[in-house]
């Protein structure tokens, strides 16, 4: 049985289905897309019904109702893949082989909702995918098999994330048939003393502050919050108006000129606006105003005027 939600769940959906017999899906229910959508089914729900599978759609898979429809269904083994709801003692009873995660990061580090984010703020040099027990302490089972990756420079969270279910998924599908066969598989418990803990992200922490992050940190973050919620700023123009912005893409230089102070734009051109942060330059180069399409710096230099001394700002 499948438990997951968004599109790299259904990837792990779709790989375990290829390698063994998966007989339910169960993933959070339809829900409108944009104003006017029609309900539209979680990626989890879409892969399922192209697969021939039955689906269970529950805003909790612990209400008695469902439970019963799990036990009924009396899956050998349960599987969570990012499926973004806690599971009760009744849910993990069901399966005799008991309950897996995938979860992308190397536990005990970062555990949470937000690990691959947390990896890219933090800097990590190496993260990764880990297949655990699933246990009543959020994501602090036993870990059966990791796999690992390096952070690349240029990582954002989409691609990490992909990078991690490639790797993640023939992992999960391995333990899986392992599993099935009636192995034996060696458990790791995990360090508590090093653990990190990867909490949701919050809409603040967009809000870029170049006097108190240096360019490689406030990089860092453009990178790992760009899907969501964005890394927005104000460009503050003296005597020319304020214009609010989403920074998409920025590079992180070298060492600011001698006295500029953080948030200061030291340098525009087609490569990029420069701005002075509290340690180094961080060169802007793809931006968007409310309500605009995202733009490449030059096109957007040709419709918002920005020159040197200007200010970027936090949102107020």
């Amino acid at each position: 049985m499948f438990l997951g939600s968004d599109a790299g769940a259904a990837r792990c959906l779709e790989a375990l289905t290829a390698a063994c017999d998966v007989g339910l899906a169960v993933t959070p229910p339809a829900r409108r897309r944009g104003r006017r959508g029609q309900p539209a089914p979680t990626p989890v729900g879409d892969v399922a019904a192209r697969l021939g599978l039955p689906v269970v759609p529950t805003p909790d898979v612990n209400r008695d109702a469902d439970v019963e429809r799990l036990r009924a269904a009396a899956p050998r083994l349960l599987v969570v893949v990012a499926f973004g709801q806690f599971l009760r003692r009744a849910v993990r009873d069901v399966p005799p082989l008991g309950c897996l995660n995938l979860h992308f990061s190397l536990l005990p580090r970062w555990r949470g909702a937000a690990p691959v984010q947390r990896a890219i703020l933090a800097g990590d040099a190496e993260t990764g995918a880990s297949v655990q027990r699933l246990v009543a302490k959020l994501d602090a089972g036993d870990v059966l098999a990791e796999a690992r990756t390096a952070l690349r420079d240029d990582d954002d969270t989409p691609s990490l994330r992909g990078r991690l279910v490639d790797i993640g998924a023939p992992l999960l599908c391995g333990v899986v048939q392992r599993l099935l066969r009636g192995e034996d598989l060696p458990a790791t418990a995990q360090d508590e003393d090093a653990v990190t803990l990867a909490p949701r992200i919050d809409v603040a922490e967009g809000h870029l502050h170049p006097a108190r992050e240096d360019a490689a940190a406030l990089g860092r973050r453009i990178r790992a919050l760009d899907e969501w919620p964005g890394c927005r700023g104000v460009l503050v123009r003296d005597g020319r108006g304020d214009v609010p912005v989403l920074v998409r893409r920025a590079v992180p230089l070298g060492d600011a000129p001698a006295g500029a102070a953080p948030g200061v734009v030291v340098a525009v051109g087609s490569a990029g606006i420069d701005v002075a942060t509290r340690c180094g330059v961080l060169r802007l180069t793809r931006l968007q105003k409310q309500g605009r399409r995202a733009l490449d710096v030059r096109d957007f230099l040709n419709g918002c005027a920005v020159a040197v001394g200007d200010r970027l700002a936090p949102p107020a």
